[in-house]
């Protein structure tokens, strides 16, 4: 490194930055993440590599052009505003609400009715009756993340 130059040597060995892999923690994962991204963005170019950068990026700038059009056209034939999954997941719950009667008693308070409940929400004091539990059963808990 003293060849090129001393202070550009001396620039780099007086950083204090995290260099090598062995320096994170034990459970991180990033040379796969990295590794991912590097092979999935060498098969989007594929074989324009191989030619000078100015094709190159010419090359990368019509893949995208392309991928941008073929996504817009995706969306011009969606009938609604949102993504089609978020709007399935919006009728999904809509049907899901219908199966309850909702009295008020006054804008803070209701009395809920279901086919198999009926309990009693207060959005004053925040409560209900009734909890998830008693009302869905017990709910089966996420995945730890750190067993990934």
């Amino acid at each position: 490194m003293d060849i090129i130059h001393s202070s550009h040597s001396k620039y780099l060995t007086d950083i204090k930055a995290v260099w090598s892999r062995h320096q994170f923690g034990p459970s991180g994962n990033y040379h796969y993440i990295t590794n991912n991204r590097s092979e999935s963005f060498n098969a989007f170019i594929g074989d324009a590599r191989e030619v000078p950068i100015i094709d190159l990026i010419d090359s990368i700038r019509q893949k995208i052009m392309t991928k941008l059009d073929a996504r817009q056209r995706c969306g011009l034939r969606w009938k609604h505003i949102l993504v089609p999954n978020a709007l399935k997941n919006i009728q999904d719950a809509r049907k899901m609400t219908n199966e309850f009667i909702i009295r008020r008693s006054d804008d803070m308070r209701a009395e809920v009715i279901s086919p198999t409940h009926r309990f009693v929400a207060d959005l004053i004091v925040k409560e209900c009756t009734v909890t998830v539990e008693e009302y869905w059963g017990e709910m089966p808990l996420p995945p730890d993340p750190s067993s990934f």
